[in-house]
């Protein structure tokens, strides 16, 4: 500010753009006498003063910026074990089981026979996301993008593939459904049939991951950080450990020899 006896000469600002790093410079007024007023870090807010018949008196009122957060999202998401295109996860048993059953149907046959039996064993998965460094905040942050998970079983287990995507937050992931195939076989006799239970053992899939968080304030400003988390389903099917595939004899309808 710029003054000469006591009236206003001149303003002087110099504003940084915190979006871009830029510092403005605005003037306006015929410069005198000048009067400094350190202002780094801080928001103009008004002015103050008097004036008779010319301004005399000016004051400028500044206040600490605030800078409030407008979004903040989940833009990343990385496995910390890569497998292949996916990421490998830990298949751990739970200690449930669930059976599938196939038929073998020779009733209407007179020759013997081979048959394989083939099963499909649909599984509804519960996922859950939880955090092993930062605020439980970031499990309700919307995500940029809907984001998908494949998760293949390491460790020396064949556990499926599971894929999962998570829309707008992690509270609102979608249950998955996954399907396995294993195949029993038996040689049959004319005129008979024979159906299998065949049993899998059930646990879940557990899988280490960083999460890129982006926050945006109406300052212009950007911070980027990673968090720690963790997924987990449950309900995966391991196809490598068939506990058994049993078939036992059923009654044929009645039959024409």
């Amino acid at each position: 500010m710029e003054t000469e006896s006591a009236l206003l000469g001149a303003l002087f600002f110099n504003v940084l753009v915190e979006a871009t790093g830029e510092t403005k410079n605005f003037a306006c007024g015929h410069a005198h006498t000048e009067h400094i007023f350190p202002a780094d870090g801080k928001v103009l807010s008004g002015f103050f003063g008097q004036a008779g018949s010319e301004i005399d008196h000016l004051g400028v009122l500044l206040k600490e910026k605030q800078c409030d957060v407008i979004s903040r999202e989940i833009t990343d998401v990385k496995c910390v074990t890569p497998e292949g295109s996916g990421c490998g996860a830990v298949w751990v048993g739970t200690g449930q089981t669930d059976t599938a059953h196939g038929i073998c149907d020779w009733c209407s046959s007179s020759n013997p026979g081979h048959c394989s039996a083939q099963f499909s064993l649909a599984e509804t998965h519960q996922v859950t996301t939880t955090l092993t460094q930062g605020g439980e905040e970031e499990l309700t942050t919307s995500i940029a993008n809907e984001i998908s998970l494949e998760l293949v079983g390491i460790g020396g287990k064949s556990a499926e593939t599971v894929s999962v995507s998570f829309k707008k937050t992690w509270g609102e992931s979608k249950s998955q459904t996954v399907t396995i195939d294993s195949t029993c076989s038996l040689d049959m006799t004319p005129h008979t049939k024979s159906i299998f239970d065949a049993t899998a053992s059930i646990g879940k899939f557990t899988t280490d991951i960083v999460l890129t968080v982006t926050t945006k304030d109406r300052c212009g400003g950007t911070k980027v950080e990673t968090k720690n988390g963790q997924v987990d389903i449950d309900h995966v099917p391991n196809t490598g450990l068939i506990i058994e595939c049993r078939p036992y004899d059923a009654v044929c309808d009645t039959f024409l020899v």
